[in-house]
């Protein structure tokens, strides 16, 4: 019950499927109980790799790419992609997981690439491109964008 009401799935159209209907309850009753408001949408392509050479290892590799960001989406647009922010055009994350050792051709791999190793929070990237963008968009429509200075 959200607020002493039964919850209605209809309500909330696509935002949940049936199967997921206990889980979508808990969520949203926290949302509402709390007044919570999202901040961001992190969206992003995923393309997971992984590798059954070595069961006990579990070596897994994924590529997020297309990362953008949606600034304070309604809670029944968690899906909508409105006006979103590139992030790091033309790149793309890599991670890299396994449980006992990395594979020597993974290691080669990286070096031979030129592959930074360093941490990489897709939200934290995100809420900087949407600040970057809103000083951009403060600049431009107050006229303090001057040949490439603020005035």
């Amino acid at each position: 019950m959200l607020r002493g009401q039964p919850f209605r799935p209809e309500q909330y159209g696509a935002v949940i499927k049936a199967s997921d209907l206990e889980d979508a309850q808990k969520f949203l009753y926290h949302i509402f109980a709390r007044k919570l408001q999202p901040v961001v949408n992190v969206i992003y392509e995923r393309e997971p790799y992984q590798f059954k050479i070595d069961p006990e290892n579990d070596l897994r590799i994924t590529f997020d790419k297309n990362l953008r960001a949606v600034r304070a989406p309604g809670i029944d647009e968690l899906f909508v992609e409105k006006q979103p922010v590139m992030v790091m055009r033309g790149h793309f994350i890599m991670e890299v997981k396994f449980n006992r050792y990395l594979p020597g051709w993974v290691r080669q791999l990286v070096v031979s690439m030129g592959l930074k190793k360093g941490p990489a929070s897709k939200y934290t990237l995100c809420l900087d491109a949407l600040r970057r963008a809103s000083e951009l968009d403060y600049k431009l429509s107050t006229g303090r964008w001057q040949m490439g200075k603020m005035r």
